[in-house]
């Protein structure tokens, strides 16, 4: 998500360690963990949100039916289920 790498993580935790007072670790671990869960809320209820307004629209119901397949010029091209296009007979 945030593309940091362990050696970066570590680098962030050292120079913490060196700004923080010991006596005051606590207290920054636990403000970090609850805006850590907020934020994580927050993404999920914006990623519900999102899902509702999809669902609500049929966009979903849509997408299930269709695919991007790449053709031999390297252009993007939608590919249909043929047995929902076909009538039902003839499928």
């Amino acid at each position: 998500m945030l593309n940091i790498g362990f050696s970066e993580l570590l680098l962030v935790v050292v120079a913490a360690l060196l700004l923080i007072r010991p006596k005051d670790c606590p207290t920054v671990i636990r403000a970090l963990a609850k805006v850590v869960r907020q934020v994580r809320e927050l993404i999920d209820g914006v990623k519900g949100q999102v899902d509702g307004v999809l669902n609500d629209s049929g966009i979903n119901e849509f997408k299930a039916q269709t695919r991007t397949i790449i053709d031999l010029e390297g252009r993007e091209q939608v590919a249909y289920d043929v047995n929902e296009i076909l009538p039902k007979d003839k499928a």
